[in-house]
């Protein structure tokens, strides 16, 4: 089967506000999440934007990718940090390996690629290899079988930990923070893509109860992408005192426009997560409502917050 080209420089210029005039093209396959059309129903951006604030505080030059998809993580990275010399893409999938690797390298310029196939920090282990900065965008949803668009995991190759992350869907998070400490350099990060759908104070407890220091680098508004697949996965984790975060994202939208808000996807430093989630409480609605509501009307555009959380390592 052929695998699809898609042009990454509108994504780039949004999220690292970098001038590109030149497409940048990356190869996508059955197996790796698609690139949207609309710039901020991407993770992308709020990943770069995270890579950025980063950047203007640190040199990185080594950097890893765990769970790298299609490698545009890592092509980000590569642009955001001016000093990176080696970037490690890493995946459980090994029918991802060799696209991420090619895509990866087609912009590495003189920088040093490495191509890894596995569960979390276990290639870097193998390989002896410890990084500056790792991003990971695992994802929440479990399902024991086959890997569908990176929307799900299989559940057995994530360790058993802390029951309320758990039932909040964090698994694989906590899981990634537990493995990742002997292949941080001193003073390493871990960038976290998670998806606000939770309380924010428990993102800061898993953090810190894993023996990171906690930094919120960047907060942001989506509409839910893959809404039947990903709200029906939701609803069925729902039980009576765990409830996700969905708003109704039209109305969410307009309510942050009237709060003054120049951007509805991503917001000053010195809002938190928890501010927006005030600000948007009118709106919420649980997954099994959001559920409901699309299976009624499947041109309803549900929302969630944003969360690019900074795990460092502590010397």
């Amino acid at each position: 089967m052929t695998n699809d080209l898609r042009d990454l420089s509108a994504v780039l210029r949004e999220g690292l506000n970098l001038e590109i005039s030149s497409p940048r093209y990356t190869e996508e396959s059955e197996y790796t999440y698609p690139l949207k059309t609309e710039v901020w129903d991407n993770w992308l951006p709020f990943a770069y934007r995270a890579f950025r604030r980063i950047a203007n505080e640190t040199s990185v030059r080594s950097f890893a990718s765990i769970g790298c998809g299609s490698g545009a993580d890592a092509i980000g990275a590569m642009c955001a940090f001016l000093d990176v010399e080696r970037i490690v893409v890493t995946d459980v999938d090994p029918r991802i390996i060799p696209l991420a690797q090619r895509n990866v390298e087609k912009y590495a310029q003189s920088r040093k690629v490495i191509a890894l196939q596995g569960s979390l920090c276990h290639p870097l282990r193998e390989a002896g290899i410890t990084v500056d900065l790792m991003y990971e965008n695992l994802p929440n949803l479990p399902v024991n079988g086959t890997r569908d668009l990176g929307s799900t995991y299989d559940s057995s190759i994530i360790p058993s930990g802390r029951k309320e992350l758990a039932d909040y869907l964090l698994s694989s998070h906590q899981a990634l923070l537990r493995d990742a400490k002997d292949r941080l350099n001193p003073g390493g990060s871990i960038i976290c893509s998670i998806g606000g759908r939770v309380p924010s104070s428990l993102l800061r407890e898993m953090v810190q109860q894993e023996g990171y220091f906690f930094q919120e680098l960047v907060c942001g508004f989506k509409v839910q992408t893959e809404p039947g697949e990903v709200l029906l996965g939701y609803a069925q984790a729902e039980k009576k005192e765990i409830v996700f975060d969905f708003y109704d994202y039209e109305k969410a939208a307009a309510r942050l426009m009237q709060s003054g808000f120049p951007f509805v996807y991503t917001f000053p430093k010195d809002v938190s997560a928890e501010e927006l989630k005030e600000i948007l409480c009118p709106y919420r609605i649980s997954a099994q409502e959001a559920l409901e509501r699309y299976r009624a009307n499947e041109n309803i555009k549900v929302g969630h917050v944003v969360q690019m959380i900074r795990a460092k390592k502590m010397d």
